[in-house]
This record gives C-alpha cells, sequence and structure tokens, in this order.
C-alpha cells in the first residue's frame, strides 16, 4: 500500500565480505550525554569501541587532542564507530598540525571507501563534508550535502546531524536566515530536558553565529548562553574556540563574569589551532590564505573584506575607530597590498 517512490528502509542484516554496513559512529554518538555528568555515559557501554568512541570525542571536546588520537589510535576499519572515530582523529590532527596523523587516516578512508556499501560512502562523505566545511571549503562537499537532502541515502539516526551539516553550508555562504531556520528545525527534532549531544553544542553556536549576522544580538546571546550552560561547566571549550571569531566578541561579553576560566582557555586554544585550519584549508582548495596575520589583525581583516567599513570593525572588535584604521595599515603593509578589493583574497 505504499507508493513504490518512497526510500527502502536501511536493512542492516544485508552484509558481504566487500559491501558492509558500519554503525559509523554517527549512530553511536547520537546517544545524548547527562547534562549533569557526560563522563558518567562511558560506563554505560558494553562494546569497548563503543566507549572508546566517547571518551575520545569528550577529550576533543576538552582541548585534550592528544587523548583524543590516543583514543582512536588502535581503532580498526571494522569497528562500527569507525567512520566517526576518523572524523574526530582527522579533526584533532588539524588542530595540532599533525598531517601525517591527518593523511593516515585518509588513506585509510579511500581505501573502505572503495569496498564499501552506498550507505557507507554516503556516511563517508556526510563526515567529511563536516571537516571541509571546518575548513571553509563548500565546494568539496556533495550536492545533496549543500541542498540539505539526503534523498534516503543516510540511515534516519543521522537526520540531526545532516541538518547540522546544511546549517553550517548555509553559514559558510552566508544565508544566515536559512542558518536560523535549519537550527530551530534541529532543534524541534531534539529538545532534550537533561542530555545533549555533540552537534547539540555546534549547532548551538551556529545559530549564535546566524543571529549575530542578522543583528538579532538578544537571539545570539541566548544561544550562546544556552550552549554554555550545557557546554562550558564541563570544560567542552572546542566547539566555542572554533567558532570565537564568530559571534564578534559576544562570547568575550556574556563568560567572563560566568565562566572566566573556561574563556581564557577558549581564547588560547583559539590562538593555538585557528592558523592550523587554515593551513590545511589552502592544502585541499590550493588557496594562499594568509597565517601571517595576528588574531585581532585577522579578525579586522574578515570585517573589511566582507564588506563591512572602519566603524563597523570598531563595533564589533570593541576597538576604537583609530585604532581599527592602524591596524588596517598595519594589515596592508604585511600583506604588501594597498586596497580593500585586494584583502579578499587573502582572507576567509
Amino acid at each position: 500500500l505504499l507508493p513504490s517512490t518512497l526510500p527502502r528502509p536501511i536493512d542492516r542484516r544485508r552484509t558481504g565480505s566487500r559491501a558492509r554496513y558500519l554503525g559509523c559512529g554517527t549512530v553511536d554518538s547520537s546517544v545524548p550525554m547527562p547534562k549533569d555528568d557526560p563522563d558518567s555515559i562511558l560506563g554505560t557501554f558494553r562494546t569497548e569501541c563503543v566507549r572508546r568512541q566517547y571518551e575520545g570525542e569528550i577529550a576533543y571536546l576538552r582541548g585534550d587532542f592528544e587523548r583524543a588520537l590516543r583514543c582512536f589510535s588502535d581503532c580498526k576499519p571494522s569497528d562500527s564507530t569507525y567512520l566517526c572515530a576518523a572524523l574526530v582523529t582527522m579533526a584533532a590532527a588539524v588542530s595540532t598540525g599533525n598531517y601525517s596523523v591527518y593523511q593516515q587516516v585518509e588513506q585509510t578512508l579511500a581505501k573502505l571507501y572503495a569496498s564499501a556499501d552506498e550507505v557507507t560512502r554516503n556516511m563517508e562523505d556526510m563526515n567529511r563534508s563536516m571537516l571541509m566545511l571546518a575548513m571553509d571549503a563548500p565546494e568539496l562537499i556533495p550536492e545533496w550535502v549543500q541542498n540539505g537532502d539526503p534523498g534516503g541515502r543516510l540511515p534516519p539516526e543521522s537526520r540531526h546531524m545532516m541538518v547540522y551539516l546544511f546549517a553550517r553550508y548555509m553559514m559558510v555562504k552566508r544565508q544566515y536566515e536559512e542558518v536560523v531556520s535549519a537550527c530551530k528545525t534541529a532543534h524541534l527534532l531534539s529538545i532534550r530536558e537533561n542530555s545533549f549531544t555533540m552537534i547539540d553544542i555546534y549547532m548551538g553556536l551556529v545559530c549564535a553565529v546566524g543571529f549575530h549576522n542578522l543583528g538579532m544580538t538578544e537571539g545570539r546571546d541566548r544561544a550562546l548562553m544556552f550552549v554554555g550552560e550545557s557546554a562550558l561547566p564541563h570544560g567542552f571549550i572546542t566547539p566555542f574556540a572554533e567558532y570565537f571569531r564568530l559571534t564578534g566578541g559576544a562570547m568575550e561579553a556574556l563568560y567572563a563574569e560566568r565562566w572566566p576560566n573556561q574563556l581564557e582557555r577558549i581564547k588560547a586554544q583559539h590562538e593555538r589551532t585557528w592558523k592550523r585550519w587554515i593551513d590545511f584549508h589552502n592544502h585541499f582548495t590550493r588557496d594562499n590564505i594568509t597565517t601571517i596575520l595576528s588574531n585581532r589583525e585577522y579578525l579586522i581583516a574578515q570585517i573589511i573584506a566582507g564588506g563591512g567599513t572602519y566603524k563597523d570593525a570598531a563595533a564589533e572588535s570593541g576597538l576604537s575607530l583609530g585604532t581599527v584604521k592602524n591596524t588596517i595599515s598595519q594589515i596592508y603593509s604585511k600583506l604588501c597590498i594597498s586596497k580593500k578589493s585586494e584583502l579578499a583574497k587573502y582572507i576567509l
């Protein structure tokens, strides 16, 4: 009685020597962590690879990238969590500037892709898209991810991650109304009182970026406080460090009194890692985005390159108009350019 055009559900019993469905980690990692004690989830899993997956994710969230890499050092392609483990491993490798580890995992994934079934390939494409978007390389992700239309390619458990990917893509494309709409949809799909997932944290930050760029400061601050209350008491600083520059100083204003120690850790991690992500961006896109600017210089250059005025840059950075003008002069000198139109090719 069902329409013939309706996608068939995935039959996980169907396996083969060269076409085998992996749990892929996106399913395993969809299990929410208790808000009052996220680490307690580690004692709830019977399967070692799933427990190790969560241990590695928690280490990554806390900025302990070396521990995250150790958690996944013995991970095998036959593990049900391998694809998600690979994603976190590669992200930790980027954050530490470890191109060797990144390349090793990428080569293993390429071999897996060649012999995997269609669902596993789609899951791998989705995970790779997460990294490419983090590196601001939207042109390297599949069209179905760009459109937010998996069309039956993924298991139902992956819908939340797919909505996040679409919101993240819209953010890179600067379509902020769509960002906010996607985040609201994701919230309706995953309303939970006392638990959260890794994707929930990232979704809240993407939502804050969307509100910020729409000039909706109340919505931005509400989103930042909501996600901060879930994550920061447990030291989960990495997502905040990754989005630190994208909310215009709002994190500093909101978190300085409530979570001062975590704010300092966020800022320190951001300083350590953001240029490494740009280096990887340059490698994959063959761009020449600069890494010679300081964090403050880069923030101002980003505002100006995006069409903002000196006044906009002063308001967003918390600096005086005179300081912004002097900083722009320093930026032009470092990059050996003389006008605004030349700035964009050096800035994400």
